[in-house]
């Protein structure tokens, strides 16, 4: 009875740490969705989403680069409440809470109240904050953190047949977050087969969570209408192996990150505390070091700038937490937490908040981000952006609203897709969900395609971005490399403009 009590009153002081982070955090990220729209990179996913909700197939119907979860997550979110800024902040904060929760339970599993509270205010920060939008990194890192859950009741369930399902679970995870982003779901299984591998569980466990991994892929592969396009697009056409030979970005992302220092610490600390330790804990070590190591990896391939990609810190503070917590020399034991509570709050809990309220990761175009304007688009109405951009676009959305049939035909051109959804527009098949000089759409068939479908098929109208302050989506530059000058000139008339947007009409149909 006494035992139950205790249980309860555990439980409640847990909520009264928790929910507290939780609700600030949401609350707070729910404004900071709205702080900045970026018209490439934001507009594009958001596209994406939206063509899958209106029925297009991702990589037949339009060029789509990474993994297919991440934009049918985004359209499960306009189908639900439209293509509005509520559906933008309810996807990030549905994932957002998912990723809190999940972090506060792993940690509470093996930490104090106390320790358990300060990595989840780190990760109420850390997690989406820099961001705060919804981001397919996050969002597959959210499947990783599912599955590390997922290892750590294994390591405790008495039932074998849980243990079965957890671990099918867990490899099912890491697969979706490979289906959302290549690079967290390849590494991720990689570091749990491992970790399961060295905590001497069952063989059969290991291949129940191996069928997991291809049960998952499996089940996506035959729902997508073209699994050979998926990996043409994703693995070949539009790879990613360029950045792992890009030695200035892996210099980056060991000085301007927390994870090689801690990673140095984490091996640094076995001569010091002694070979048996770390063998009596190799699990925790395995894991703690396979964490890390996949937060360097995916900042390293990936396209966020590295010093804003944070989303696996907090689970990892919690296992650096947990590994200084087994120590029997207790006088060292207190001097190591003394040294990492001042380093998780003064460094990195500072700078996520610092990030955070910085919107640091939309920083990729300037230093400081541009957000003196607030759209009157009702569906985004508020969302701040750059004056010069923002004005053009609501103009642009209200004579398309007005003046455009919602039978007709619209391309919009190069970025600024949002404009498909804001006026209700399905987007224009066969054009890619982002368009990079040189390399989107993909050189070769993919390209000409594009080319082909385009003159075979003419959009009745044309919105243009004329975009000048990023090299590789200029649109003097796009335009002459995808050679569509001659065609906008022999077939279009511009009918009008508002600075920086031009709509054009069709005059005749394409010989």
């Amino acid at each position: 009875m006494k035992h139950r009590l205790a249980l309860k009153d555990s439980k409640w002081r847990d909520a009264a740490v928790f929910l507290p982070i939780l609700v600030l955090s949401s609350v707070y990220l729910a404004r900071n969705a709205l702080a900045v729209l970026d018209f490439f990179d934001m507009s594009a996913f958001m596209d994406a989403g939206y063509r899958i909700a209106r029925g297009q197939a991702p990589y037949t119907d339009f060029f789509y680069s990474a993994g297919p979860l991440h934009p049918l997550m985004h359209a499960i979110y306009f189908k639900l409440f439209g293509f509005t800024k509520t559906a933008i902040q309810a996807h990030l904060l549905t994932v957002n809470a998912l990723a809190l929760t999940m972090t506060f339970v792993i940690a509470r599993r093996r930490l104090p109240l106390w320790q358990a509270g300060l990595v989840t205010v780190l990760g109420s920060f850390c997690f989406y904050g820099p961001v705060s939008h919804p981001w397919y990194d996050q969002n597959a890192a959210v499947f990783v953190i599912f599955a590390v859950l997922a290892c750590e009741l294994l390591r405790t369930s008495k039932n074998e047949l849980v243990k079965a399902a957890l671990a099918f679970a867990a490899g099912g995870a890491v697969t979706a977050a490979f289906m959302v982003k290549a690079n967290f779901g390849a590494s991720a299984a990689c570091v749990l087969l491992v970790v399961l591998l060295v905590s001497r569980v069952r063989p059969s466990l290991v291949a129940v969570y191996l069928l997991g991994c291809v049960v998952v892929l499996g089940v996506v592969l035959l729902a997508l209408k073209s699994p050979a396009e998926y990996y043409y697009q994703t693995f070949v056409a539009f790879p990613t192996r360029g950045r792992m030979g890009d030695i200035r970005r892996i210099m980056s992302v060991s000085v301007r990150t927390p994870y090689t220092m801690l990673l140095l610490a984490l091996f640094g600390a076995v001569p010091a505390l002694g070979l048996k330790f770390f063998r009596k804990n190799i699990e925790l070590f395995t894991l703690l070091a396979g964490l890390l190591a996949i937060s360097i990896f995916t900042s390293w391939t990936g396209s966020m700038l590295v010093s804003n990609n944070l989303c696996l810190l907090a689970l990892e503070m919690a296992y650096c937490f947990a590994l200084i917590n087994l120590l029997k020399r207790k006088r060292l034991q207190g001097a190591m937490l003394v040294g990492l509570t001042i380093a998780l709050t003064a460094l990195f809990t500072v700078e996520s908040v610092y990030k955070t309220v910085n919107t640091k990761v939309w920083s990729w175009r300037r230093p400081v981000v541009l957000r003196d304007y607030a759209l009157k688009t009702e569906a985004f109405r508020g969302w701040r952006c750059d004056r010069r951009i923002g004005e053009g676009l609501d103009a642009a959305v209200d004579f398309i609203s007005h003046n455009v049939g919602a039978g007709e035909s619209l391309f919009v051109y190069p970025d600024a897709t949002v404009i498909y959804g804001l006026t209700g527009h399905e987007s224009y098949r066969n054009a890619p969900f982002i368009f990079h000089l040189g390399m989107v759409p993909a050189p070769g068939r993919i390209l000409e395609k594009f080319r082909k479908d385009l003159f075979a098929a003419p959009p009745a109208w044309i919105v243009i971005h004329d975009q000048t302050e990023v090299s590789f989506i200029d649109t003097k530059a796009m335009t002459s490399w995808l050679q569509l000058g001659e065609f906008f000139e022999n077939n279009y008339r511009q009918v009008w403009t508002s600075n920086p947007f031009r709509v054009l009409k069709r005059l005749r149909a394409s010989k």
